[in-house]
């Protein structure tokens, strides 16, 4: 088994671009990479050197190769390593992941975290993943475009020994964790396989509605200042807002979140200036609208998103959403042909047109998000959902026939939803 370890440097932060565009930028390279072959000591190959023949073989082979987040370290092999510099290309087929294993069993997806969890007696080098972070990014910028690294010769060594750390501390989870089942690799496999080739996103139509977003907060930012007279200037500025709310309102204003917002628009007693804050608040600051400013950063030159699902993500097994959380788009759509015209009239920029058309734009865009999400030429695009897939499972495994029964007698439309039914039981009502 070989066991392999990347650190490497860009001027992208991995986290804003998401790994697809990460990988790909001209300025993102490698460092160095630790690797071992079994209980051997971990080596440190760097950059000014030959690819070792070992690895060479190994891999020519189809050795298997192990990694912790093995699609990193896939994709910086792959896009860095062999097509620059000519390594060989590594299949996914010969990588495995304990990164995957660790979620597979309920365990921290970090490496610092599994080993602590595992009990184990080799662990992360914690002083060294500060030096690394640092390191991934410049120096400085001069002004002439030139990029400065961290490359003093100590920091370089102790970089170095870091990654050899990562590599013995991957190599003792290994050991502990179970392997995925054939019927898990296959599914790994496809996660591999699904995050590669993403889904098509309508950049055009988000590119617009991150820029009537932007209107719409400014525009909500000047009436605020009408309405406070002058005491909030922004729709961001949360905490001048409950500092000019709590007097007129009585009571302490903890929070401005989402439901706490839409339970103070719910009272009869709120103030008319208020109730008008609010609901400004509420709409310049849509959370599911910041998707689009996301689908931008992290959509790829193919105009597709990458890696927006995590294999094993929730504990049941099934996937988790990452980037723009496609797992938790509004529900509540129009009809296809009032998208299709609240999508055009974004595009013509016609913000005036929508509120009156249609209503509040931030929130009749929400109510169109899926719709960014499209099908190249010539195909189809279908989604589905599982109803209570979890809830239902489980009760099916623990053998619970009341709630079987329950979500049978709903489906059917002869009795009660099981939310009602649970908590009717709960409250006694």
């Amino acid at each position: 088994l070989l066991h392999i370890d990347f650190e490497t440097r860009s001027v992208l932060d991995l986290k804003e671009v998401g790994l697809w565009n990460y990988a790909r930028h001209p300025s993102t390279d490698v460092w160095c990479m630790s690797w071992a072959f079994g209980e051997d000591e971990p080596l440190v190959w760097v950059m000014s050197g030959l690819m070792p023949n070992p690895i060479y073989q190994h891999v020519k082979a189809d050795g298997i190769v192990i990694a912790h987040n093995a699609p990193f370290e896939l994709e910086i092999w792959n896009e860095i390593m062999a097509r620059r510099y000519g390594w060989p290309t590594l299949h996914p087929e010969q990588t495995y992941c304990t990164l995957a294993q660790c979620y597979a069993m309920g365990l921290p997806g970090g490496l610092e975290d599994a080993a602590l969890a595992l009990g184990l007696s080799v662990l992360k080098d914690i002083e060294g993943r500060t030096l690394m972070l640092r390191m991934a990014r410049p120096r400085r910028v001069d002004p002439d475009g030139t990029v400065v690294w961290w490359d003093d010769p100590d920091k370089i060594a102790r970089l170095h020994a870091y990654c050899q750390q990562d590599v013995r501390v991957e190599r003792e989870l290994h050991k502990r964790l179970l392997p995925l089942g054939a019927k898990e690799r296959k599914v790994w496999l496809m996660d591999y396989a699904i995050n590669q080739r993403g889904v098509a996103v309508d950049l055009e139509t988000a590119k617009a509605g991150a820029a009537m977003a932007e209107e719409v907060k400014i525009r909500a930012g000047q009436q605020l200042a009408i309405i406070t007279d002058g005491a909030v200037t922004s729709a961001d500025a949360l905490i001048p807002l409950k500092q000019w709310m709590e007097p007129k309102v009585g009571f302490p204003v903890v929070s401005l979140a989402k439901d706490m917002v839409t339970a103070m628009l719910s009272r009869d007693d709120l103030p008319a200036n208020v109730r008008q804050a609010l609901i400004l608040r509420q709409e310049a600051g849509k959370a599911s609208v910041a998707k689009l400013n996301r689908m931008l950063e992290l959509a790829g030159a193919d105009g597709r998103l990458h890696n927006t699902v995590q294999y094993h993500g929730a504990a049941t097994g099934r996937w988790a959403a990452r980037g723009v959380q496609v797992h938790n788009l509004v529900r509540d759509m129009p009809p296809p042909d009032v998208v299709e015209a609240i999508l055009a009239d974004v595009r013509d920029g016609a913000l005036e047109w929508i509120g009156m058309a249609y209503g509040p734009p931030m929130t009749q865009i929400s109510r169109c998000l899926r719709s960014f999400f499209v099908a190249p030429n010539g195909k189809m695009l279908i989604a589905g959902d599982f109803a209570a897939v979890e809830s239902r499972g489980t009760a099916w495994i623990a053998g619970e026939e009341w709630k079987l029964r329950a979500f049978r007698n709903a489906d059917a439309k002869t009795g009660p939803g099981i939310y009602e039914l649970t908590a009717s039981n709960t409250l006694g009502i």
